[in-house]
């Protein structure tokens, strides 16, 4: 089973695209050892961070850890490449997941992930993409306990002691 939380997709016009070669952009940056500069391009084109922020970030305390998995950032772009460019999700793509699948939004976040969610699930009403764990924690319990193909734990898989 899976549960998301606010995929990245771009699914009409209420953000702009990802650019279609921002993959090749932050591997060519990671090739040229510009952590940094990666890490920005990324903030910038696929997080939506404004301007003004990612020109500060460098000096808050996570940039070093931001730094550290940047080599990351092409996976990220790779798994969302052709979903992010402003056009409804082709139909049948996952077509071949067989496992129930949740995915939400919050409702306080921006249009552009809710209209995301919207297309493959569902909102939550009130939450932002930092999502609180009271508004989650009753979604996810009765969707793992009530999808499809689910069932409870039995008591070695809780302690998971093998």
């Amino acid at each position: 089973m899976l549960a998301l939380y606010e995929p990245v997709f771009v699914v009409d016009n209420t953000r702009p695209p990802v650019p279609a070669d921002a993959v090749g952009q932050v591997t060519d940056l990671l090739a040229h050892d510009r952590r940094g500069a990666a890490v920005k391009l990324f903030l910038r084109v696929d997080a939506q961070v404004p301007a003004m922020v990612v020109a500060v970030m460098p000096l808050m305390p996570a940039w070093a850890k931001l730094k550290a998995v940047a080599h990351t950032l092409p996976y990220d772009l790779t798994i969302m490449d052709g979903g992010q460019q402003g056009r409804p999700l082709p139909p049948g793509r996952w077509a071949s997941l067989t496992a129930p699948a949740l995915v939400m939004a919050g409702g306080k976040s921006p249009a552009w992930l809710q209209n995301t969610a919207r297309a493959l699930d569902r909102t939550l009403p009130g939450q932002t993409h930092i999502v609180k764990a009271k508004a989650l924690a009753p979604v996810l319990a009765d969707f793992f306990t009530h999808a499809p193909g689910s069932r409870p734990a039995s008591t070695s898989e809780m302690r998971n002691d093998g």
